[in-house]
């Protein structure tokens, strides 16, 4: 997970060149909390399950114009075993890749608390492990969040947000199924600036 973290400064440099010399360049690392999907057969609905307490990593880069928007990238995996029937076990596993934009509204003084709003959008596979079967299913997902984001020491900062997501993937075959996992989540996260001369402080957008 450390080498992905650190990954996203080389391709953000790459995207924006010359913002590692104005010290705009900002990784983050977060755990995003899904309180349920569901699982839905096709042609038997009375199977269908809910799947709780879901977690999801994510790691985030992001380039800071300067005037309280940014832009970058995310990158999330997923794994869980599920039991949705008797004698039944999945092992499931989730990535995805998207872009991100987001804009912070300084509400103090010194700007070290902001209020957050954002669209994330990207594409993701998810892949459904049954004995020796397997079965994968990709989809575009669109999520909006809000949340706050604040100064927890220096020069490091803690965002939570509350994210609404669509997303949902389609397995075919012989029973065919979707996995649904739309809907609202927490994510609690830590960002760091590289080379930011501002001490942990972020300018207030005027």
């Amino acid at each position: 997970m450390r080498r992905l973290f650190v990954s996203f400064v080389p391709i953000l440099m790459i995207l924006f060149p010359g913002a590692s010399a104005m010290g705009d360049l900002v990784i983050g690392l977060g755990l995003e909390y899904i309180p349920m999907a569901k699982l839905q057969y096709t042609n038997n609905p009375a199977a269908d399950y809910e799947i709780v307490d879901n977690l999801d990593w994510q790691a985030r880069g992001f380039y800071d114009f300067g005037n309280g928007f940014r832009a970058g990238l995310l990158f999330d995996i997923y794994r869980k075993r599920i039991h949705p029937a008797p004698f039944t076990t999945d092992d499931l596993s989730k990535w995805g890749i998207g872009l991100v934009g987001d804009y912070g509204y300084g509400i103090t003084e010194s700007g070290n608390t902001l209020l957050v709003g954002g669209m994330e959008t990207g594409y993701g596979e998810l892949t459904d492990e049954e004995l020796s079967s397997s079965k994968t299913g990709g989809s575009i997902w669109v999520s909006g969040l809000a949340g706050v984001r604040f100064v927890l020491t220096y020069n490091i900062w803690l965002e939570l947000d509350y994210r609404l997501s669509w997303l949902e993937f389609e397995l075919n075959g012989s029973f065919p199924k979707k996995y649904l996992f739309s809907g609202s989540s927490l994510r609690l996260s830590l960002e760091y600036p590289f080379g930011s001369e501002t001490d942990g402080k972020e300018e207030k957008p005027k």
